[in-house]
């Protein structure tokens, strides 16, 4: 992108190597973006796009910002209710309730509402064009959370692409 776009590059607070203890899952990272792009007006930028990763993708639909023009949303997940029932799916029986319970828990005292994090919500008021990319063989987050944006999306806003054979973080191979 780097010969065609001017480029502004960032991390989440906890990731890559920006500071931080832990992450809020996209519940406060929203504010990290309206922040780079407040960053990016105040240097003069008129036309921004967002171009985001997992949880990036997520952050960029659920900030719901006039300000970014079009999205491009890679891998992301639709809510953190039914990523928190696919990444315990493994757990037999009973015992995915009281994990489930606590991580919501935890999550109540640092005070993030997991149900508030909700891009497939967010997207239905989409006012930019916005690609959902998802990798076919995405075991992370399952390939179903791009459908679900895809269908909450505005008729016409939306294009789905699902990249056969990609894993999470792989479709751009």
């Amino acid at each position: 992108l780097h010969p065609r776009y001017n480029l502004f590059l960032f991390d989440f607070r906890f990731f890559g190597q920006s500071e931080g203890g832990m992450t809020t899952l996209g519940y406060r990272e929203q504010e990290a973006l309206r922040a780079a792009i407040r960053y990016l007006r105040g240097r003069g930028e008129k036309t921004i796009g967002g171009l985001g990763f997992s949880l990036g993708a997520a952050v960029l639909l659920l900030a719901e910002d006039a300000d970014i023009k079009g999205i491009v949303a890679d891998s992301s997940f639709a809510d953190m209710e039914r990523m928190l029932e696919a990444v315990y799916s493994y757990l037999p029986g009973v015992t995915k309730a009281p994990v489930v319970w606590l991580i919501r828990s935890y999550a109540s005292l640092l005070g993030v509402d997991l149900g508030e994090i909700a891009p497939r919500r967010a997207i239905a008021r989409a006012g930019q064009p916005i690609l959902i990319i998802h990798g076919a063989g995405d075991r992370q987050i399952p390939v179903e959370h791009a459908r679900l944006l895809y269908e909450a999306a505005p008729p016409g806003r939306a294009e789905l692409w699902i990249i056969e054979g990609a894993s999470h973080g792989g479709t751009y191979a």
